[in-house]
């Protein structure tokens, strides 16, 4: 449903014809739709450190991984 309420706005549809085109929904909603949609569209810059052996350190998430092999 948040698709759907998000392509309702971005054709310029207001809260309120959403609101009547999907009885459903309340005004909470949309606004939920909204903040959903802004924390996925957020961009996330971790730092990482490549040690010699191909493991990268995040020292922020605290996490490895190998990446011996792997091209970019």
């Amino acid at each position: 449903m948040v698709s759907i309420i998000l392509d309702c706005l971005a054709s310029g549809m207001t809260h309120e014809q959403i609101l009547h085109s999907y009885p459903t929904l309340e005004k909470e909603d949309i606004f939920a739709a909204l903040t959903y949609a802004a924390l996925l569209a957020k961009e996330e810059f971790s730092p990482i450190s490549l040690l010699p052996d191909g493991i990268f350190t995040d020292p922020i998430h605290e996490q490895k991984a190998d990446v011996a092999g792997v091209q970019c």
